[in-house]
């Protein structure tokens, strides 16, 4: 798979492992970058043993992988590109991580289907999603009831984002062009 661009994890039992993807077939690709996962990592605390992770818009999986590599229960990696999609089930089986589980389809199809309850939700789409007035608004009422008690969402966007009432913002950031932080729809997890 040397022939793929990759990404190092972070942290965790896969420290320093690749992970392979390809913006030759989906150039939407946009990697979340070391410093970026560095930070949110630090911020999520670095065992993240128990929980069960939801990576909405997959892309390379860097945020699954990494939350799997943390121990994470379950990561749920959602992505419709093809190509991706296979480069993602390669990646999960050469790491042999059986914490990963991979869905191939739409972002509001697995949501409004799973049954499950998510402590972190990963929210990193392809940019041109946020030109859309209704996105944000529409993804987060449709994620709200899929948090634990403590849930808490990652978003990353092109812009600050004004959230819509009840989430607000627990931290913010900023690397280059990229606007990152954690959110809630809990006001009392300040």
């Amino acid at each position: 798979m040397a022939k793929f661009p990759h990404l190092r994890i972070i942290g965790g039992t896969h420290k320093r492992q690749h992970v392979y993807f390809d913006t030759r077939t989906n150039p939407n690709l946009r990697p979340t970058g070391d410093r970026i996962r560095e930070t949110v990592f630090n911020w999520l605390g670095q065992d993240l043993t128990g929980r069960i992770c939801l990576d909405l818009f997959a892309g390379t999986g860097a945020l699954g992988f990494e939350a799997a590599s943390r121990n994470a229960h379950e990561a749920h990696l959602i992505e419709t590109d093809k190509s991706s999609c296979h480069l993602l089930v390669e990646n999960q089986q050469r790491l042999k991580l059986s914490n990963v589980f991979l869905h191939r389809m739409m972002a509001a199809q697995y949501l409004a289907q799973t049954a499950l309850k998510f402590d972190i939700v990963f929210i990193d789409p392809p940019f041109l999603a946020y030109q859309k007035a209704d996105f944000l608004p529409a993804l987060l009422h449709a994620v709200a009831p899929l948090l634990t008690a403590s849930g808490l969402i990652y978003l990353e966007a092109p812009a600050v984002l004004a959230l819509p009432e009840p989430w607000n913002w627990i931290k913010q950031s900023r690397a280059g062009r990229v606007y990152f932080g954690l959110a809630s729809p809990h006001f009392n997890n300040a």
